[in-house]
């Protein structure tokens, strides 16, 4: 009988009683005061407004950027006013999903003229609330009256908007990056596509102003959209609070410290006017959140082109800042500075301008279910589409954005990359030889976190050394290696072929749960956890790269890796970004790779589905040998697919003795 290598060996790692982990405690939310960054020149600033666009694309779901279908607007039920008038308006963002809201314009005045969006923030009556806090119809009257065309859109789930609620949200749709936040950018996007279509309207001339979530939306829209030309955002520009619906808050927008400060900043050097409060979180405004702002303009020359109104008042559009934002738009688009009084308007009843006055007459619109099957099939359409791309150039935006999704790239948003620079190594800290293994452990320190990654190589001190390396990866970290009979046994067929085997514990595996007890995060801190933290899927993908990556500083001559039971997913997610790999075994642990049950239960990352799923891992993955077992039928027919595309060798075996007769590893 072969001796156990393994008795007596302890990898229960020492280290982690001196290590530290910031990712157990530091854990963001929507209320928490973020530091803002500075930003010594135009091109640092220009470099972060790339990755802060790209940011915000990815977490609407927006990247790739999706297929625009036709309008097919419909403006109808004219309501004249002595100098104004109101029709409704119905058009297509998506195929069958529609935005529904009112178009405001002047009468007996020579066009084109400007036109204004006006998103609606989260009061009782959306797009048509008069009350002292805002009215809307009154304020795009008076647009109107000025010389303006203004449109007034729902939110979705508001009002005429009802084919999908307000509270649309959950595991699913992050996992497929479909979101309210999306939907409502997209509407916005395609509310200027609309104006541009309308012949009494100047293309070039488009601004837009809402308060609250409907201030959201406008600095969002004038992040990632040149057209808008003039912003005016009211009430919500803060530090300490970024937005308090799911509306506004999206998987991944807020990451690394990005807030909705940053994202105001973005509309530089255009003329954006921001107005606070001191009744809200805007209170701050003067001292904080302006002057950071205005930096961002003296970095183009054009401070004059900002400016902020602030009031002793609570959370608002009223009277007094409604004018000043008339007047804002009415200076930079009209050249006008004679001031604006606002004109009260005789509406009648405001619901005259309703869409839908019954909710049965909405019932002939597709449902939320048909709405977003078609933005899956699409997600699904564009993906595929890549896979079968002939040459591999095709795959580098899917490429990057998997690595924004596992947080590896700074490209797309995060300031720290994960290069072999950004990873010091701390020393040897203890001898824990045996007879017969020698085992050398570190402390891998990451430069940009206080993250210490325990890590520990064992050698068969009575079998020579071929220098190649194993990195072994069990949900269970190093103690489930020395514990479950089948992996130890597979580690002693390595050690005693020679090679060596590196251990560690991934985010909260293993060595976490003792000392620090540490079962996991406080994600109930808030209900928008992904939009401000990773997974804890991502970390542990992460960790398998900062630590692979220090085993290629230690220049063997080959590399393998093995990935059992759900770390095999782990593993499989990390792939595309371990070069070198000689050969990869990945447990696929019966995972069905078409079920978002099994990606929310065993794999939660959101917008993963989105870039084709472990199907796209697989697809950019380089090891010269793949290896799969305990594979679903879904699964084989994805690789299936991928070896007839890469040509690469890829094996799938049954069971995990198939997958590690070693002769398979020499060829």
């Amino acid at each position: 009988m072969r001796t156990d290598l393994l008795d007596g060996v302890k990898l229960e790692n020492k280290l982690r009683t001196i290590v530290q982990d910031s990712r157990l405690s530091e854990v963001y939310h929507h209320n928490y005061t973020f530091e803002l960054p500075r930003y010594e020149n135009l091109e640092e600033w220009k470099n972060r407004c790339n990755q802060l666009k790209e940011t915000i694309l990815v977490s609407a779901g927006l990247w790739p950027f999706p297929d625009k279908c036709e309008l097919q607007a419909k403006i109808f039920d004219k309501t004249e006013f002595d100098d104004f008038t109101v029709e409704k308006v119905l058009f297509e963002s998506y195929p069958g999903f529609y935005v529904t809201g009112n178009l405001y314009r002047p009468r007996e005045q020579k066009g084109p003229f400007p036109a204004i969006l006006n998103p609606h923030g989260h009061w009782e009556k959306g797009r048509l609330e008069m009350s002292e806090l805002t009215e809307i119809p009154t304020r795009c009257a008076n647009f109107a009256k000025m010389g303006f065309i203004a449109f007034s859109y729902d939110m979705v789930g508001y009002v005429d908007s009802k084919q999908i609620d307000h509270e649309y949200s959950g595991f699913e749709q992050e996992l497929w990056g479909v979101s309210l936040l999306g939907l409502q950018l997209w509407n916005s996007i395609r509310s200027i596509d609309f104006l541009q279509s309308l012949p009494d309207v100047d293309p070039e001339k488009i601004g837009c102003t809402g308060a609250s979530g409907g201030a959201t939306q406008t600095f969002l829209l004038g992040a990632i959209d040149g057209r808008l030309k003039v912003a005016a955002p009211v009430s919500m520009i803060s530090s300490h609070m970024q937005g308090g619906c799911k509306c506004e808050n999206a998987p991944y927008l807020r990451m690394e410290g990005m807030t909705n400060v940053e994202f105001a900043a973005m509309f530089a050097p255009r003329p954006m006017l921001m107005t606070g409060n001191t009744g809200d979180w805007t209170n701050d405004i003067p001292n904080l959140e302006f002057p950071y702002i205005q930096s961002i303009y003296r970095l183009f020359d054009s401070v004059e082109k900002t400016e902020y109104f602030y009031i002793k008042a609570d959370h608002n559009f009223n009277k007094a800042t409604r004018e000043t934002v008339y007047n804002w738009f009415r200076f930079h688009f009209q050249g006008n500075s004679i001031t604006w009084e606002e004109v009260k308007v005789d509406f009648g009843s405001v619901d005259q301008f309703r869409i839908f006055p019954s909710s049965e007459s909405i019932y002939e619109l597709k449902d939320a279910e048909e709405i977003i099957t078609y933005l899956k099939q699409e997600k699904i359409n564009k993906a595929e589409a890549t896979r079968n791309a002939a040459d591999r150039e095709s795959t580098k935006p899917y490429y990057k954005t998997l690595q924004f999704l596992m947080g590896l790239n700074d490209n797309l948003g995060y300031k720290q990359a994960i290069k072999p620079e950004d990873v010091y190594y701390g020393k040897q800290y203890q001898d824990a030889d045996t007879e017969q293994i020698a085992i050398e452990q570190y402390v891998i320190k990451l430069g940009k976190q206080d993250v210490n990654i325990p890590l520990s190589i064992l050698k068969n001190k009575s079998f020579p050394i071929n220098n190649e390396i194993v990195l072994f990866i069990h949900p269970d970290g190093s103690k489930g290696i020395m514990e479950d009979l089948e992996s130890r046994k597979i580690v002693n067929d390595w050690l005693n072929a020679g090679y060596q085997v590196a251990t560690f514990d991934p985010f909260l595996t293993g060595a976490y749960l003792k000392p620090f007890g540490q079962s996991g995060r406080n994600t109930n801190l808030d209900q928008y956890f992904t939009t401000y933290n990773y997974t804890d899927s991502v970390y542990r993908v992460q960790d398998i790269v900062h630590v692979y990556q220090f085993l290629l500083d230690c220049q063997y001559d080959r590399f393998h890796i093995v990935g059992l039971y759900d770390a095999g997913l782990w593993v499989s997610a990390a792939l595309p970004f371990l070069k070198n790999v000689h050969s990869a075994t990945v447990d696929m642990n019966n995972f069905n790779i078409e079920s978002d049950a099994d990606y929310i239960d065993k794999f939660f990352v959101p917008h993963f589905r989105t870039v084709g799923g472990f199907e796209s891992c697989f697809q950019l993955a380089t090891p010269s040998v793949l290896k799969l077992y305990n594979i679903s039928p879904s699964v084989k027919d994805s690789v299936l697919k991928v070896v007839d595309q890469r040509k690469t060798n890829v094996r799938m075996f049954e069971t995990l003795v198939e997958a590690f007769d070693l002769g398979l590893y020499k060829k």
